[in-house]
């Protein structure tokens, strides 16, 4: 910068407009530089988490023959220690997924291995295995099922009758043997 800023001066140029606009873009990168180590702090444990998955990502592509650049092309972003202020614009802009969400992220992350954010988002948007009793059976299903089998035994025989018809209809939708249903 000072050879520009001497060449413009030797040749009649106004540096002093230049100088003021240099200094107001270092202290802008202090600045943002400042909060994006702020950020680091707070999440540390998360950029430290992306750090590792992103080195095993390119440790992939480069067994895959791809270029770092191909790598994370097609992949979301993911913060690292690398990217600090990149890491402080997603969480500020909102890019960043829900705290539920990114819990979950890490518990399945934990339990199968690393998952990028689209394939967490199916998994979510799938029914958890316990909801369902077997086959196609939800615990919602199962819970009408027995109440209306206890409401087939009812003193009342139009109300036990139109119990019983539902329950079977029901079953026979879902393929339910009536007797393996318990009494509620």
């Amino acid at each position: 910068m000072d050879k520009l800023t001497t060449l413009l001066n030797n040749s009649g140029f106004n540096t002093d407009r230049i100088k003021e606009q240099t200094r107001k873009v270092k202290e802008d990168k202090r600045k943002l530089t400042n909060l994006a180590e702020q950020h680091f702090q707070s999440h540390k444990a998360e950029i430290l988490d992306g750090t590792k998955r992103r080195q095993v990502l390119l440790e992939d592509g480069k067994r895959q023959g791809l270029s770092e650049g191909q790598v994370l092309a097609g992949n979301s972003f993911i913060p690292s220690v690398y990217t600090p202020v990149l890491n402080w614009l997603f969480w500020f802009m909102g890019e960043s997924v829900d705290v539920q969400k990114e819990d979950n992220r890490k518990q399945l992350n934990e339990q199968v291995g690393h998952m990028t954010h689209a394939e967490v988002d199916v998994m979510e948007n799938t029914p958890e295995l316990f909801e369902y009793l077997y086959g196609n059976i939800t615990m919602g299903v199962f819970a009408k099922l027995k109440k209306l089998k206890a409401l087939s035994k009812s003193g009342n025989k139009n109300e036990a009758f139109s119990a019983y018809s539902k329950c079977i209809e029901l079953c026979e939708e879902h393929k339910v043997d009536f007797d393996k249903i318990p009494v509620q």
